[in-house]
């Protein structure tokens, strides 16, 4: 073999060995990438999870708090009696904390099926948004007519998992998510602000 053929393979090789390396130092980085991303979800995640629990504990602390002290006004210097929210600061962030009376939510079990109708409605959701909903309520708290499935047992049988309507009592809240026309955007809502608008309005804090 000559010298020029020799070279030329060696070459070759080392071009071979430089590609194979920069591939894995391009997955090695992709990896990185991936990995810091999703530590920094976590540590996100995390961190919301702590401020929501410690904005629960300090609107406590300040309605417990208003019965105790006031302003040098005499005004309310923590909590307002009937505040509908505390805006909390924290090092790590900005909580809004909502203060809704039991007494003034719907029964789930006891509210007619317009009623919700009516609310729905008023949240936002569409005429055929709401009366879905507001049957699929009524479907679901309801025994089977001759312990035969109902349409909307049908529609939950057809879903992965499939499951059906309880037919009796709601027994918590989160239920609501289970039902035919019901999204999570209806029933949590959205604090994202777009156009100026301040979100969307949510169910939840209703029943």
């Amino acid at each position: 073999m000559t010298k020029r053929p020799r070279r030329g393979a060696a070459l070759l090789a080392v071009l071979w060995l430089t590609a194979a390396l920069s591939a894995i130092a391009f997955s090695i980085a992709a990896t990185v990438r991936s990995e810091t991303a999703r530590a920094g979800t976590n540590v996100d995640d995390v961190k919301s999870q702590f401020l929501a629990q410690g904005g629960i504990q300090r609107a406590i602390l300040h309605m417990l708090w208003a019965k105790q002290f006031n302003a040098p006004d005499g005004g309310a210097m923590f909590y307002q009696p009937g505040q509908p929210a505390m805006q909390l600061d924290f090092p790590e962030g900005h909580v809004v904390v909502e203060v809704i009376p039991e007494s003034s939510k719907l029964s789930l079990n006891q509210a007619r099926p317009e009623v919700f109708y009516r609310l729905l409605l008023n949240l936002g959701t569409s005429d055929e948004e709401a009366r879905e909903i507001a049957s699929a309520i009524a479907d679901w708290r309801q025994p089977a007519p001759d312990g035969q499935p109902t349409m909307f047992d049908q529609f939950y049988l057809s879903r992965a998992p499939s499951f059906l309507s309880r037919h009796a009592s709601f027994q918590e809240t989160e239920e609501l998510l289970l039902l035919r026309g019901m999204t999570p955007d209806i029933y949590y809502g959205t604090y994202v602000e777009e156009a100026g608008a301040d979100g969307k309005p949510r169910l939840a804090p209703h029943v």
